[in-house]
């Protein structure tokens, strides 16, 4: 479980372009929940990304994971479980490297640094296997470089690579913003049918409100660092997308 206990944060405190981005936020996230978060520019929802990834220290409050107070744990602290993944699949993937090395690379990142996973055959086949519920065909091109794929298929693959870890928290950070709207719907897609199979709990930030009306157990809006609206996905499904772009109005 995720709890945010009177969450602020203040970017340029004390002076004169100060802003508060965050204002004394309270949020209970249970286990195994996909949360969505939507809201305007500047409405706080990035920020609050950041607060749970470890990349911003807030200014007052509390973050609780499991009952530990990782207030003050920088992202590094928190990467054995806790995963994020950006915008831009460039971002989560080693363009250079194919894409078993990319994997070896992910199932590092919550191991201890004297701890090398080879690339023996058992590993490839645990990718494989994997790979091939995608449904992208990419099982069989293990040894093509990442940076050949599309956008779609890296960003599938960077959502893979992060719940196949020992992983508690999964963070989308606009997911699909640098994607078509076909390779959007594969990712977003995915993105569930995985964060189901695995029980990880999620939070997204999403400007598109088609995806927070079809994806998600539980929407929040946020709007100049509060929370103004937090509905579970049976209140969402009741609305029409317009009925969403309202709450912009």
């Amino acid at each position: 479980m995720i709890l945010l206990e009177n969450i602020s944060h203040v970017f340029n405190r004390g002076r004169s372009n100060e802003v508060i981005a965050i204002e004394c936020v309270n949020m209970v996230i249970p286990d195994r929940e996909f949360i969505v978060l939507v809201g305007s520019n500047g409405s706080g929802k990035s920020t609050l990304l950041n607060i749970l990834a470890g990349t911003i220290i807030p200014t007052s409050g509390k973050v609780l994971i499991d009952g530990k107070d990782l207030t003050h744990a920088p992202d590094y602290r928190r990467s054995k479980f806790v995963a994020r993944v950006f915008q831009n699949p460039t971002d989560g993937t080693a363009s250079d490297l194919n894409i078993l090395e990319n994997f070896r690379l992910a199932a590092l990142r919550n191991k201890s640094k004297n701890l090398v996973i080879g690339l023996n055959k058992k590993f490839e086949t645990l990718v494989r296997d994997e790979i091939a519920e995608l449904g992208l065909g990419l099982e069989n091109k293990l040894y093509q470089s990442m940076g050949s794929l599309s956008g779609g298929q890296r960003q599938a693959l960077c959502l893979l690579m992060a719940v196949m870890t020992d992983l508690k928290v999964l963070l989308l950070d606009e997911p699909t913003a640098a994607l078509d709207p076909k390779s959007a719907e594969i990712v977003l897609s995915t993105a569930d049918k995985l964060v189901r199979k695995h029980e990880i709990t999620t939070v997204m930030v999403t400007h598109h409100l088609r995806e927070a009306h079809d994806y998600g157990d539980r929407v929040v809006q946020m709007q100049d660092g509060n929370i103004v609206k937090d509905m579970i996905k049976s209140e969402c499904k009741g609305l029409s997308v317009s009925e969403l772009y309202s709450w912009f109005s």
